[in-house]
């Protein structure tokens, strides 16, 4: 079964302790090389998830690592309130500003920021798009640059989705029709499977389960 209609996924378990909008729950630091690195694991990884990358290169690069609040175990921020698109992206900006405040506060210099996963290339992204002067390199890794999906006003499939219309696709249907009440099987099956993140399927299956791991509304 795909749908349950008794499960509401845009709140919070009744027992989830939230953390406050636009805070980093953990910030990792390794290395002292010449070239500032940030790191932004998405899809429900953490800091502590690079950790082999950052310990290999400690004197090439000085890196800084966060996890965006609700992944790796850590807590999520509140529900914005009812009634809020999701074209606002309230839970992205606010962690893209909490990074700003990283970046500042460790004394980043034109930092290669290296977004991951979906989640980690959105804050990415936009941490470049808004405050480039802080930013002196991207890198995304398993996210796109851009992402071709056609209007419904053109039958030849050619003419992109104005943003509006996708922000009011997912407000009006996705949102309260689809991902209110998926199960959770339904949704991890739907997303990425375990050998889409590893050619080894020991180290597939651990990926994926730290992924899986996270909470159903977070993830939406």
């Amino acid at each position: 079964m795909q749908q349950d209609s008794t499960l509401n996924n845009l709140v919070h378990a009744p027992s989830y302790r939230t953390s406050t909008l636009g805070t980093i729950p953990e910030v990792v630091k390794r290395g002292n090389g010449p070239v500032d690195v940030l790191l932004i694991p998405g899809w429900g990884f953490g800091a502590r998830d690079f950790e082999q990358f950052m310990r290999t290169n400690t004197s090439r690069y000085r890196m800084v690592a966060v996890t965006l609040p609700g992944f790796a175990g850590s807590a999520a921020p509140p529900m914005p309130p009812a009634g809020t698109s999701y074209g606002d992206a309230t839970w992205t900006r606010a962690a893209e500003e909490a990074i700003v405040r990283v970046i500042e506060r460790e004394g980043l210099r034109k930092a290669v920021v290296i977004g991951h996963f979906i989640v980690g290339t959105q804050v990415a992204f936009r941490l470049a798009l808004d405050h480039p002067e802080l930013v002196g390199g991207l890198v995304i890794v398993g996210g796109e640059a851009d992402h071709h999906t056609p209007t419904r006003g053109d039958s030849t499939g050619t003419t992109p989705v104005a943003r509006r219309e996708r922000v009011a696709s997912v407000d009006r249907f996705w949102g309260p029709q689809w991902f209110k009440t998926v199960t959770k099987a339904a949704f991890d099956t739907k997303n990425y499977r375990p050998l889409q993140y590893s050619r080894d399927s020991v180290r597939a299956m651990e990926l994926w389960k730290k992924s899986s791991d996270a909470p159903l509304p977070v993830m939406i």
